[in-house]
């Protein structure tokens, strides 16, 4: 991963940013689109509120994962949530409304392979543990991103590194100790969960170097994509119609993930990856409270003492984490 990585965003130093829409646009559009650039600027470039808005989705989303895969199977859950955000999308791009056309090519493909099996993974993991405990190991990806830095980056880790890595495994067991203790713990679950947040942390350092040159919508759209044909074999090793409430949680889910995932893209210009964890790690709380109101999940105290020790591991590390370089300036949105 790390060897692709460097390869990819090798091609996106050296590319000059996207040109803005407005620059090509007639002199009334110009002004008439820069003064609404104006009106809309100082919320689309918050980068942490923007990541927090998105943590609310995300969270809720994968609420609505858990109720899907009480009617799917999980495989086909993820290839219905890309496929339907892709489908969102392709009509638009197809009449020339939206620009998705990518600037860097190699990178955007990497991107969206590591996120489709971070979704195939973290999609599984929901479907065997409780939704909160999936969504907690999710968001371990910060200390993944320390990890891959290690190569990529060429940092040497040191003490605290290695300590922030053992204080969040500790807390993953604490969280796992009454499952232990009973013999019914859902390991491959957790498993899934770990696998998942490894992806995701290849995922959010490609999102952080394309943000450079290619837009949000056009990296979802090739998230998507890219992620329909990962998870295409999951779907058709066991299809299901959906039918009825199926289709009213799939229709939850691919709205929730889609109005999540653009604002994450936006938002990535203006906060590094490591800054903006420890926001994104709102989800947790999210998915925690909707998962006890509509599943009736319960949370004891290893629960509790286990996602500390995580959401202080986290914290730690992404608080020594160097503070990330200013993009270009952003391109306006392109016309919905």
């Amino acid at each position: 991963m790390a060897f692709l990585f460097m390869r990819a965003t090798r091609r996106t130093n050296d590319m000059p940013p996207r040109t803005p829409i407005a620059e090509t646009a007639a002199p009334v559009s110009r002004a008439q689109s820069g003064e609404a650039a104006r009106a809309a600027a100082p919320v689309l470039r918050n980068g942490p509120l923007l990541l927090l808005l998105s943590s609310v989705f995300i969270g809720a989303m994968a609420v609505a994962v858990k109720i899907a895969c009480q009617f799917l199977p999980a495989g086909e859950v993820t290839f219905l949530r890309f496929l339907g955000g892709w489908l969102l999308f392709w009509p638009l791009a197809r009449a020339g409304v939206i620009d998705v056309q990518p600037r860097n090519r190699r990178l955007t493909y990497l991107r969206g392979t590591l996120s489709g099996v971070a979704i195939v993974a973290y999609f599984q993991a929901i479907d065997r543990v409780p939704v909160a405990h999936a969504v907690l190991m999710q968001n371990t990806y910060p200390l993944f991103i320390a990890a891959l830095s290690i190569p990529i980056l060429r940092e040497r880790p040191g003490l605290g590194t290695v300590g922030c890595f053992a204080f969040a495994f500790a807390g993953i067991a604490m969280m796992l100790e009454p499952s232990l203790a009973s013999g019914h713990a859902p390991l491959l679950g957790y498993a899934l969960g770990l696998v998942s947040a490894v992806f995701a942390a290849g995922a959010v350092m490609a999102t952080r170097a394309l943000r450079k040159t290619d837009s949000a919508v056009s990296i979802f759209y090739y998230f998507s994509l890219v992620g329909s044909i990962v998870s295409l074999p999951l779907f058709l090793a066991e299809p299901v119609m959906p039918h009825g409430p199926a289709l009213a949680a799939m229709a939850v889910t691919i709205t929730l993930s889609v109005i999540g995932q653009l604002l994450l893209n936006q938002a990535f210009k203006y906060t590094g990856a490591a800054q903006g964890s420890v926001v994104l790690m709102a989800s947790t709380v999210v998915a925690a409270g909707l998962g006890a109101w509509f599943m009736g999940d319960r949370y004891g105290v290893h629960f509790l003492v286990g996602a500390g020790m995580i959401f202080g591991a986290v914290t730690w590390i992404t608080a020594r984490a160097r503070p990330a370089p200013a993009l270009p300036a952003a391109e306006p949105l392109p016309p919905a």
